[in-house]
C-alpha cells in the first residue's frame, strides 16, 4: 500500500514537535506501507517556517520516500474553529494545493489528511490501515483532550438529512432557520457500535485523521467550500464527502474507538 500524508501548517510552532514525532512514528511502525508526505504552509507569523527547515527538511528522507513542501504568503485572514464561509474557502484551497503537489495522484492507494493538532497513538492506526480497503473514506474519531466529548461536529454527519453531527437540519421544517445553528449533540459515537473494531457508516467524516481513496481524487474529486445539497457554504471536509457521493463512491465510515484527541492549545 502507498499513502500520501497531507498536513496543513499555519502558526503551528507550538505543536510542530509533537506532530512531527507522531508522523515519523507512523512511518516506523507501519513498514509495509510506503509513505510520502505533502505539507502546505501559508501566512505563518511564528516559528513554523523555520521549523519546516530545521525539523522536516533535515529528517524527512529518513522516514518518507518523497516529501513535497509548498510555502506561500497570501495574507489570508486567520480563523479559529468557527463556522465561516471565508474560512472553509481558504481551507479547501489549502488542502487541494497540498495534495496537488504530488505529480501522480493515481500512484497512491490513499490520501491521508493528518491535522497538526491531532494527538493519537500511531500504533492504533493499524486497524484503519487494515480496514480502509473496504471503504472510500475512513477516519478515526476525534474527542476533546480534557472532557473527551466528541469534537468534529461540523464535518461529521450520520445522514444526508443532517447539517452537523446528530442534528437534523431544522430548516427542513422551517426555511427561515439558518443552517448550522442550535446546540451541539452530546451523542458519543462509541455508543453506536457494538465492538471496538467496528466501523460506523456515516454520510461524512474527517475527525483530524482521515483516509481518502486516491483513485477518486486522481479522477478530479476535490475539497470544496460550497455544498450543492445544502445550497450554501459548508465545511470543506464535508463537501469532499459530498463530492465522493456524487462520484458514486459512497462507502464512508469512522471508527469510534480509534481515538484522535484534539489539542486544545492550538
Amino acid at each position: 500500500m502507498k499513502i500520501l500524508i497531507c498536513s496543513l501548517l499555519r502558526d503551528a510552532g507550538q505543536v510542530m514537535d509533537k506532530w512531527w514525532e507522531l508522523l515519523k512514528e507512523i512511518a516506523v511502525l507501519h513498514p509495509m506501507i510506503e509513505f510520502e508526505l505533502a505539507i502546505y504552509e501559508n501566512d505563518s507569523q511564528d516559528t513554523t517556517k523555520n521549523l519546516i527547515e530545521s525539523l522536516v527538511k533535515e529528517e524527512c528522507d529518513d522516514y518518507f520516500s518523497h516529501t513535497y513542501i509548498l510555502s506561500e504568503n497570501l495574507n489570508t485572514n486567520k480563523f479559529g474553529s468557527v463556522v465561516a464561509e471565508e474560512r472553509v474557502i481558504n481551507l479547501a484551497n489549502a488542502r487541494n494545493k497540498c495534495l496537488e503537489q504530488a505529480s501522480d495522484l493515481g500512484g497512491y492507494d490513499y490520501i491521508m489528511s493528518v491535522e497538526t493538532d491531532a494527538l493519537y497513538e500511531p500504533k492504533d492506526l493499524k486497524i484503519l490501515f487494515d480496514e480502509v480497503k473496504n471503504w472510500d473514506i475512513l477516519s478515526g474519531t476525534s474527542y476533546g483532550v480534557q472532557q473527551r466529548l466528541f469534537y468534529d461536529h461540523w464535518a461529521t454527519r450520520r445522514g444526508s438529512h443532517e447539517d452537523r453531527w446528530d442534528r437534523p437540519m431544522e430548516r427542513l421544517s422551517d426555511p427561515s432557520i439558518p443552517l448550522f445553528s442550535g446546540t451541539i449533540s452530546l451523542l458519543n459515537p462509541q455508543s453506536l457500535v457494538n465492538d471496538p473494531s467496528e466501523v460506523l457508516e456515516v454520510s461524512s467524516t474527517f475527525n483530524l485523521v482521515c483516509l481518502y481513496r486516491a483513485e477518486v481524487i486522481a479522477n478530479g474529486v476535490r475539497f470544496g467550500a460550497y455544498s450543492e445539497r445544502l445550497g450554501s457554504f459548508d465545511c470543506d471536509t464535508a463537501v469532499i464527502c459530498e463530492n465522493f457521493h456524487k462520484a458514486g463512491h459512497t462507502r464512508i465510515g469512522m471508527m469510534p474507538f480509534v481515538t484522535i484527541l484534539h489539542d486544545g492549545i492550538f
